[in-house]
């Protein structure tokens, strides 16, 4: 990674609070296809690669559990 690509990625993380420190921790070794890489998804605002998620994401609903039972299907017949 290009130390001008680092920076601005320093720059990116400090306006979500996010400290120098965990920035090189997290990109130590990053080429610059991957520090490209993560620019873009900061810009995009995913945070996600630094265990930040924003307020506006969607939270979805837990999944169906496979013990609770499901409403009976409608009996089936030959409509004629």
């Amino acid at each position: 990674m290009s130390q001008a690509q680092f920076d601005f990625l320093c720059r990116l993380a400090r306006s979500m609070k996010i400290a120098q420190d965990q920035v090189t921790e997290h990109t130590q070794g990053y080429t610059t296809k991957q520090a490209s890489n993560l620019i873009n998804q900061l810009q995009a605002g995913d945070f996600s690669a630094f265990d930040i998620v924003k307020e506006e994401e969607i939270v979805l609903p837990p999944a169906v559990n496979s013990t609770t039972p499901l409403p009976a299907p409608a009996p089936e017949g030959a409509e004629f």
